[in-house]
C-alpha cells in the first residue's frame, strides 16, 4: 500500500440512521420493519445545486453523515499515523461518502464491520467472515462453520463481556482490482485491537515466523481476540491465520 502511486483511502464505518437517537421518523424497510429513513422525504428528490432542495444541517446529522464510533476513530488514527510516518499520503472518508469509484482509485483500508457495508461485502466470500444473527455477532470460519466459538452476545450487559473478536484481511479485491486491508471487530473493542495489530510491527513479525514463503505478497486473513476488562480492550492475540 505504501508503494502505490495513489493515496490510500481510509474508509471508516458509520452508524445507520436508525441507530442514532432523537430521530423519530419511521419508514417501512424492505422486510416490513419500521426503521428511520436514511434520507428525509424533503430531500429524496433533491437536485444538486438547488438550494431549495438541499438538506438542512439538522437533517444532515440525522443521516449519520458526521458520526463515527470512538473505537473506530482510535483505529483510524493509529493507521493514519503509521502511514504518515512512512510518508504515505491518505484521505479519510466515512461509509456514507464512499463509492465504488472511490475504492477503485487506489489502495483502501476499511475500518469497522457491521457499520461498514464495504467490509461485509469484501469479507463475505472469504474464509473468515462476519455473521449477524442478532443478538449474536460472530466471526465464522467458512471451512468449519459448525465450530463457531468466536461470538459476542449483544443482549449481555456490556460490562460482563469478557472477550471480543476481529478480522484483519489483506486482499486484492477482484471487483476493484485494488489491495484492500480490513481492520474490524464484532464490536468496537475488536476493531480497536485490530488497529493496534496493524500499527505495531511486532504483531506482523510474530505472524511471519510461521507464514508460508512469499507471504508478503499473498492474500491473508488473521483472526484475533482481545480481552475486555471493565469496558476496555486489551492487546490483540492471534487465533487463526490463512494465506492464499
Amino acid at each position: 500500500m505504501v508503494e502505490s502511486n495513489n493515496p490510500v483511502l481510509l474508509c471508516v464505518g458509520q452508524p445507520r440512521p436508525r441507530d442514532i437517537p432523537g430521530d423519530p421518523r419511521p419508514t417501512e424497510s424492505a422486510a416490513g420493519a419500521s426503521v428511520p429513513s436514511a434520507i428525509p422525504s424533503s430531500t429524496q428528490s433533491a437536485t444538486p445545486g438547488d438550494p431549495a432542495n438541499q438538506a438542512t444541517l439538522r437533517e444532515l446529522y440525522r443521516m449519520a453523515k458526521h458520526y463515527v464510533a470512538l473505537t473506530d476513530a482510535i483505529t483510524l488514527s493509529r493507521i493514519a499515523g503509521m502511514l504518515e510516518s512512512r510518508g504515505k499520503s491518505f484521505r479519510v472518508r466515512g461509509l456514507s461518502g464512499t463509492s465504488l469509484a472511490d475504492l477503485r482509485d487506489g489502495p483502501v483500508v476499511l475500518v469497522g464491520a457491521f457499520n461498514n457495508d464495504w467490509t461485509l461485502r469484501l469479507t463475505g466470500p472469504l474464509r473468515f467472515r462476519f455473521q449477524n444473527l442478532r443478538p449474536l455477532l460472530s466471526v465464522v470460519d467458512s471451512q468449519n462453520p459448525s465450530a463457531n466459538s468466536w461470538k459476542v452476545d449483544l443482549s449481555e450487559p456490556y460490562l460482563q463481556i469478557a472477550d471480543d473478536y476481529g478480522i484483519i484481511s489483506r486482499v486484492k479485491d477482484p471487483t476493484t482490482g485494488r489491495v484492500v486491508v480490513v481492520a474490524a471487530g464484532l464490536s468496537g473493542w475488536g476493531t480497536e485491537a485490530a488497529g493496534e495489530f496493524l500499527a505495531d510491527p511486532k504483531y506482523l513479525e510474530e505472524i511471519a515466523k510461521n507464514a508460508p514463503k512469499d507471504w508478503e505478497r499473498k492474500n491473508m486473513q488473521v483472526v484475533i481476540t482481545t480481552k475486555v476488562i471493565a469496558g476496555s480492550s486489551g492487546p490483540p492475540s492471534v487465533l487463526a491465520t490463512y494465506f492464499w
